[in-house]
């Protein structure tokens, strides 16, 4: 594809005749030795793997885990602060890739920032996780006045933020795994795609595991 190629660079040449019984090169042939942004594209993997395969996770799972916690705010700082970190860590990662895509298209040419739906995607997340965290700090009382009774606005809150939540944390982990697919088809070396599912599968068990053992506990 003009994407595969233009990650790989490109090169100038000049084509004349040539002089027939001349052994010296011509010195009107030039090549451009193409840059490679290898660095760049696996910053931006890092910094992504570790936003949505480790810090989101970790986030969803302490509140999912909340029991298990010692105190009782211990978990909703732990989210809060995970999710802090994944949104910065989203940021560096996306600005990265922004500034690669740039760097290695050429010169007369526009960027191609959403070319594919990988790219796409990237930054709808950008947008959902400033969108998450912002409505995490302005979230709606926990009580309807002075009564016992959960506030309806809290109630519509925790669903959209749980649901939503849930979807982007789906969205995020096949996201990390089709950057791997990328990477490791325009580059080549170590195939890490093994490696980040079973870490994947390790998280989900354990979480799972636990949350279904909380269950149980306080029936």
């Amino acid at each position: 594809t003009l994407g595969y190629h233009r990650a790989r660079g490109h090169f100038e040449i000049t084509l004349q005749a040539c002089n027939s019984g001349e052994d010296e090169i011509d010195s009107s042939v030039r090549t451009v030795i193409p840059k490679s942004y290898n660095s760049y594209w696996a910053a931006h993997g890092v910094m992504a793997a570790i936003a949505w395969g480790v810090a989101v996770p970790l986030a969803v799972s302490s509140s999912l885990l909340r029991n298990l916690l010692p105190g009782k705010a211990t978990w909703f700082k732990l989210h809060m602060f995970l999710n802090v970190f994944a949104l910065i860590a989203t940021l560096i990662s996306v600005i990265v890739a922004i500034a690669a895509q740039s760097q290695q298209t050429p010169d007369g040419q526009t960027p191609r920032h959403f070319d594919s739906f990988h790219h796409t995607a990237g930054f709808g997340i950008v947008g959902f996780v400033l969108i998450q965290v912002t409505n995490g700090y302005l979230r709606p009382s926990n009580k309807e006045g002075d009564t016992e009774t959960k506030a309806t606005a809290r109630v519509a809150w925790e669903f959209f933020h749980r649901i939503a939540g849930g979807i982007f944390v789906i969205i995020g982990l096949f996201q990390v795994l089709g950057g791997l697919v990328t990477y490791e088809d325009r580059y080549g070396g170590s195939d890490y795609r093994i490696f980040y599912v079973i870490w994947v599968g390790i998280l989900v068990i354990a979480v799972g595991g636990l949350k279904l053992m909380v269950s149980r506990r306080s029936e």
